[in-house]
């Protein structure tokens, strides 16, 4: 084989590798700076994250400790965050705002806004963590199952949890739950 073969062949593989290499670091870096905003916000109301999940340009955390709902998504101009006291939800549910629409091809559904609706203990307003709006967000790339995995944890850590006032003192990790047999 020429030597001239070898170098244009390793050019070329360079230059089709190229564009996946682009993808992958951006989505890092994405990645990392949620991550970094996310454990600001925490930092800020003097949390530590137990459980964690990035999606894309956002990301949902919990407190399970304090029992705090940390969501961070990042925007093309701001920053959205929100913070939640789970110790005053009741549930989670949620809520996803469809319509349907009818083309040439025929009808079919077209998902507008999904979102976690917090719903309080008391007569407080509700507190809703918007996961996908279709006004800010090109198309739905996994958020529906992202919510819905997270509806089911905060759902869960809601009917487990331990009140505040009734967990141990001391910080050494407690087993919560019973194995079953």
């Amino acid at each position: 084989m020429d030597l001239g073969m070898i170098i244009l062949g390793a050019i070329m593989a360079i230059v089709c590798a190229l564009p996946f290499m682009a993808v992958t670091i951006s989505r890092n870096r994405v990645t990392k700076n949620v991550k970094k905003r996310l454990n600001e916000l925490a930092a800020e109301n003097n949390g530590s994250l137990t459980r964690m999940e990035v999606h894309g340009k956002m990301a949902l955390a919990m407190d399970e400790k304090e029992q705090r709902l940390f969501f961070v998504k990042q925007h093309t101009d701001q920053v959205e965050k929100v913070v939640v006291d789970l110790s005053r939800m009741s549930q989670c549910r949620l809520e996803k705002q469809s319509r349907t629409v009818t083309s040439d091809r025929g009808k079919y559904l077209l998902i507008e806004s999904v979102l976690l609706r917090l719903v309080p203990n008391t007569r407080t307003e509700e507190v809703k963590v918007t996961v996908f709006d279709i006004e800010t967000d090109l198309s739905l790339n996994g958020e529906l199952q992202f919510a819905e995995r997270w509806a089911g944890i905060i759902d869960e850590h809601l009917r487990l949890r331990i009140p505040v006032h009734e967990q141990p003192a001391d910080t050494t990790p407690k087993r919560r739950y019973k194995a079953s047999a």
